[in-house]
């Protein structure tokens, strides 16, 4: 049975809604998640503030949500991030968990958008956003949500910022070494900059090696031909002596 006090304000009188009870309580259910998340969301936020799980029990909230809550990792991490965004921007902490214009659904949505902006756009946002809930009271639930991508996207100060880290999300080199020790193979995907970056590396050109000269000196030659062991020097040493038995008469020996 459909509880008239359980339907939102816009659609408690249909008429219809009587004549299809169970519809009618489908919407109610629906509409009765959201503010079970809208008082979720509040109490959360007090224990955040204060510290309350960690100081009493020694374990971080996020931890009492997973094991006592069972809530997943995505669902943690949504809960908690809307509890950011939510003291950041009051407006839509009021058309949330006060007034119950905006749904649970559409709070996700825009909390996915915004949460990653600078917090020195708060102010500016949370105004800007005040005004879009207000303009889309009574509009399609997606066009609120589709202004503030929008309206996000310009707000950004970096706007190719998520283009990139998307981008790198999406990079990786993998090394598959074979058991023998004898190489392997390297494979993987790179975006724009990192194929530019690995590609001048690898095609870098060797540097020259200058020409290696004659020393003047004999014995300079003879250490730079490696001969500065005893038997080269003593070998050396002979074929000097040869040379100078040979040189004729009168001749001086150098």
């Amino acid at each position: 049975m459909t509880h008239r006090d359980q339907l939102p304000a816009e659609v408690a009188d249909l008429p219809i809604l009587e004549e299809v009870p169970l519809l009618g309580s489908a919407i109610a259910l629906v509409r009765g998640i959201d503010r079970l998340v809208a008082q979720l969301l509040e109490v959360l936020i007090e224990l955040e503030d204060h510290e309350v799980a960690e100081t009493a029990t020694g374990v971080m909230l996020e931890q009492w949500l997973a094991i006592a809550g069972r809530r997943t990792g995505s669902d943690r991490r949504m809960l908690l991030t809307a509890c950011g965004v939510l003291r950041r921007l009051p407006s839509l902490r009021t058309a949330f968990c006060d007034d119950g214009t905006v749904s649970w659904a559409q709070v996700r949505a825009i909390v996915l958008a915004v949460h990653r902006l600078p917090r020195v756009l708060d102010d500016v946002v949370d105004g800007e956003l005040a005004r879009t809930i207000e303009g889309c009271r009574d509009a399609d639930p997606d066009m609120l949500t589709s202004a503030v991508s929008r309206a996000a996207r310009s707000w950004d100060p970096a706007p190719t910022r998520k283009a990139q880290e998307a981008a790198d999300r999406g990079e990786f080199i993998a090394m598959q070494p074979r058991l023998d020790g004898s190489g392997g193979q390297l494979f993987g995907e790179l975006g724009a900059l990192s194929f530019a970056t690995v590609d001048a590396a690898l095609s870098a050109p060797e540097p020259a090696h200058p020409a290696p000269t004659e020393p003047s000196d004999p014995a300079d030659r003879h250490r730079s031909r490696g001969e500065d062991d005893p038997a080269a020097l003593s070998r050396s040493a002979e074929d000097e002596r040869s040379r100078g038995k040979g040189a004729p008469p009168g001749a001086r020996r150098g």
